[in-house]
């Protein structure tokens, strides 16, 4: 059985749901993302891995649409 690897990352800067999409589109074109959820409320986005990736990787995907990082917790 497969593990799924799923990791919270909380990210300053959005405020609507235009800011919500673009987070979302900006992950989802990453070949080892399997699925995006984003929650503008408390800041934060769970993305649920086909494979691992590097954090990095992650935060420069969020970072260059313009938000910040905050912190990226493996669940």
């Amino acid at each position: 059985m497969l593990k799924r690897i799923q990791k919270v990352i909380t990210v300053n800067g959005m405020h609507c749901e235009h800011c919500q999409k673009r987070v979302e589109n900006a992950l989802s074109r990453l070949h080892e993302v399997k699925k995006v959820e984003v929650t503008l409320e408390d800041k934060k986005v769970i993305v649920i891995l086909k494979k691992e990736i590097g954090d990095e990787k992650i935060k420069e995907a969020i970072e260059n649409l313009g938000y910040s990082v905050e912190n990226i917790t493996l669940l």
